[in-house]
């Protein structure tokens, strides 16, 4: 067969399948967000058949036409993994919907076909979904700042999250969620806040909670990083400008650090937050022999959110319910979950070369060193602090119990968001405190937000320097880069001004609620906290808006937000006169 000819019906095959993921896409959204009637319910399995069979078809065709079949299967074994189970599932349907039925047990008949379609559906966007990743050659095409692109991608979720939250199956049966309040949640699951203006446990359904924690997730790696991964493991690599632009993503020295450390976040995330999820199942009385599946996901959403520093819970009081708030073991859990999600990926990464022996930390990088040290110190100090405000604290009856919710809070102001204790029932200067943790934050490259614990330790470093009378901003035997000094303040400067804006509409639009209450909420949503003061669903539209964009602005970075709007201009090559100004 001619070049031209094997190119042409590529073409053909390859605009085949986008109609048949279009359709796919619509079929699987109707059936897990619809409440069908027979016809179309009907109307459904007949498209997922004839989806399934027009994907085989094109799949078997594409092998036709290849010159090198066998280089083609072993490249593209993935598409055709999921193109043999489909025609497996449609020789022996019954023999499918039997096991879908052992695994799922307690569905009726016509619940089990509908995931057998949904199934089925999900495995054709899955594969065309891989398919387009071969195509990563086409970011080059866009010559956007690295800070555009990952503002433009969360929002792409966040939308994408709101319009699935406003399907019906998402809400409980006579519940309905407004366009804001969806939005609101999307944007809180996706910029890994926590911030709730419904309660998730009662007014989701499973089908919503999935969604939630799907969006919790990818808000947490960072879709960028999702759909790298993807492409590095399943489409045969990257592209040189995509290799770049994951450089200066991870803040690595060499393009071809990127993958492999992909591959570790990955599989660094993934085996924490399963490790997790067994270790709060166990702790409440879980077998692993006769295995609790709903107790068991309830663990596994909890894990999910802890780890990606989220906030977000399927129980109406949060970790103040009644088995969990005094079940010591399974906080600790949660407390260990938030602390590694925060510490940063580049921080686990640097401390495993080392075979987390702190005794080689002359071979760990300052940053790592800067990072541990500020995140204990802020936990110490934090929780020190807190156990003397909290004396009085009408649910804490025990020293013992002060200390360690005192902990738990100093931990999870990190940009967690779980609380054990109700924030309308702390003291103003907890408050406070909580306030300068939570816009302090968690560290880079991690899965929590804030000015970074980098940024606040070299500023107070910086500050400490200068009062010595030294030039030179030094610590651990180096000398911090006049260029990080630079960016940390900028940052410091940019999240007050947003923060201070922010708060100031809210006292503007809110003047009935208490000023400390609404600096609280603001801070907790611009550093992704989600802590409040029980004020949240109480708030206008107005309101949610504001508490929105400052969730969005604080996920991304309001520093990279702010370079997101203008492309950098090259540096002109004239100088102008020095001269010194009056400061302070």
């Amino acid at each position: 067969m001619e070049i031209n000819t094997r190119n042409k019906i590529k073409h053909t095959l390859d605009w085949l399948l986008i109609g048949i993921g279009v359709i796919s896409l619509i079929s699987f959204i109707a059936i897990i967000g619809f409440y069908l009637n027979d016809f179309w319910y009907d109307f459904f399995s007949i498209t997922g058949g004839i989806t399934l069979i027009l994907f085989v078809l094109q799949e078997a065709a594409r092998w036709l036409i290849q010159s090198k079949l066998f280089e083609y299967l072993k490249s593209r074994i993935i598409e055709n993994t999921i193109a043999g189970i489909a025609l497996l599932t449609l020789i022996f349907p019954d023999s499918s919907l039997e096991l879908i039925s052992y695994a799922f047990q307690g569905l009726s008949l016509n619940e089990i076909s509908l995931f057998f379609i949904a199934l089925s559906q999900i495995a054709v966007i899955l594969s065309i979904l891989l398919r387009g990743l071969r195509y990563n050659n086409l970011f080059s095409k866009f010559n956007f700042h690295s800070g555009a692109i990952i503002a433009a991608s969360f929002l792409i979720v966040i939308i994408a999250g709101t319009l699935l939250l406003l399907m019906p199956r998402a809400v409980m049966e006579g519940k309905t969620i407004s366009f804001t309040d969806a939005l609101f949640t999307s944007t809180s699951a996706v910029c890994v806040t926590g911030l709730a203006v419904v309660d998730t446990s009662s007014h989701f359904t499973g089908i919503g909670k999935i969604i939630i924690i799907t969006l919790i997730q990818i808000g947490g790696l960072g879709l960028m990083t999702l759909t790298t991964f993807f492409a590095v493991v399943f489409a045969g690599g990257l592209s040189v400008r995509v290799k770049v632009f994951m450089k200066d993503l991870l803040s690595q020295e060499s393009m071809t650090e990127g993958a492999s450390l992909l591959k570790r976040i990955l599989l660094f995330t993934f085996l924490v937050e399963y490790i997790g999820s067994l270790l709060l199942y166990l702790s409440l009385g879980g077998s692993l022999i006769n295995i609790d599946k709903h107790l068991y996901y309830d663990c596994l959403f909890h894990s999910i959110s802890a780890f990606c520093n989220a906030g977000f819970s399927i129980y109406s009081d949060g970790l103040m319910f009644h088995t969990i708030q005094s079940n010591y073991i399974y906080l600790s859990v949660i407390m260990a979950l938030i602390v590694l999600g925060g510490l940063g990926f580049y921080t686990m990464m640097d401390l495993s070369r080392n075979n987390f022996r702190f005794k080689n930390r002359r071979f760990l990088k300052t940053s790592t060193k800067l990072i541990l040290i500020t995140t204990l110190g802020l936990i110490v100090s934090g929780c020190l602090i807190m156990f003397i405000f909290e004396q009085n604290n009408p649910e804490t009856s025990t020293w013992y119990e002060t200390v360690f919710h005192s902990l738990f809070l100093s931990v999870t102001a990190r940009t967690a968001g779980f609380n054990t204790l109700s924030m309308s029932m702390v003291s103003s200067a907890t408050a406070m405190v909580l306030i300068i943790l939570m816009w302090i934050g968690a560290s880079p490259g991690s899965t929590g937000g804030g000015i970074k614990t980098t940024t606040f330790a070299v500023m107070m470093i910086t500050l400490l320097n200068i009062i010595r009378g030294k030039d030179r901003v030094e610590v651990f035997n180096r000398e911090i880069a006049p260029e990080n000094i630079r960016q940390s303040s900028m940052v410091m400067i940019s999240s007050l001004i947003f923060l201070g804006f922010g708060t100031t509409l809210l006292v503007w639009i809110e003047p009935q609620l208490n000023p400390l209450d609404l600096i609280f909420e603001a801070t907790s949503a611009i550093a992704t906290v989600g802590l409040s003061r029980n004020i949240t669903t109480t708030l206008t539209d107005s309101s949610k808006i504001i508490l929105t964009i400052l969730m969005y602005v604080g996920r991304i970075g309001v520093f990279t937000f702010f370079l997101s709007l203008h492309k950098p201009e090259a540096e002109p090559r004239y100088k102008l006169p020095i001269e010194k100004i009056m400061i302070g």
